[in-house]
């Protein structure tokens, strides 16, 4: 039994010896391949891929100096835009808040019309005051400098297109109108003749009158029944807001 065991011991220190001798390392070239490879191999190899390492870095910095120019010829670029802009402004005596206000109420135009589009013809007739305001805004906007500007003078033609769309939506005359409650423009049987939709003449009120005076004198008779003094003499001076008139043609 101790020989045995002294034979094995001395199996165990040649093979040792062996490997100690004539060191080798293993790379797994495919997945069910080993192969060994020598101190010189593995050196040739390694100097290979620091060689491509180094390729690579000077060719990422390359790019990377590439990447810079570019970056600041655009940075460039912008200046010059942005001086360009400038003297346009100069140019038309204005400021970047000017285009600003003008962006801002071409939007609240395009909103309040856009929502114009959505009536009936009969109720966009109760809303021409409101068209004439915007058509009004429209025509402030087009004398004031910043609309010599392309971005700005598009917008407003883009607006007067809206606008004609909603006007080509209105018929084109009346045959009844509801008196309005207008604080600061009260309506009253001349200023209804002078409407577009009605006559556009304030001279032909009379036929209104003609037209509704069952109506009209009825509302008048009520109102001097509930006061003392009376400021109307006659009872076409008066109407009161709700009250339906038909138009005559």
């Amino acid at each position: 039994m101790k020989f045995i065991k002294s034979i094995l011991f001395c199996c165990c220190l040649f093979t040792v010896s062996a490997f100690a001798a004539d060191p080798v390392w293993q790379f797994q070239e495919n997945p069910e391949e080993y192969d060994t490879m020598t101190m010189e191999s593995y050196e040739i190899v390694l100097a290979a891929a620091l060689q491509r390492e180094k390729v690579a870095k000077e060719q990422i910095a390359q790019e990377q100096a590439l990447i810079e120019s570019l970056r600041q010829q655009l940075l460039d670029i912008d200046q010059r835009i942005a001086a360009l802009i400038q003297e346009k402004y100069d140019i038309l005596g204005i400021t970047e808040q000017d285009v600003i206000d003008a962006e801002n109420e071409i939007a609240a135009i395009r909103q309040e019309l856009e929502l114009l589009l959505g009536l009936t013809p009969e109720e966009l007739l109760k809303r021409m005051s409101d068209i004439k305001k915007l058509e009004a805004r429209i025509a402030a906007l087009k004398r004031k400098p910043v609309s010599y500007l392309w971005r700005i003078r598009d917008q407003i033609i883009e607006l007067e297109d809206l606008l004609a769309r909603v006007k080509a939506n209105l018929p084109d005359k009346l045959s009844q109108y509801t008196v309005r409650l207008v604080p600061e423009r009260r309506d009253c049987l001349w200023r209804i003749a002078e409407y577009p939709e009605i006559y556009e003449d304030p001279a032909q009120w009379p036929k209104i009158y003609r037209a509704n005076k069952t109506t009209i004198d009825r509302g008048y008779n009520s109102y001097l029944n509930n006061v003392e003094e009376s400021k109307y003499s006659r009872s076409e001076d008066l109407i009161f807001p709700g009250q339906v008139f038909d138009i005559p043609r």
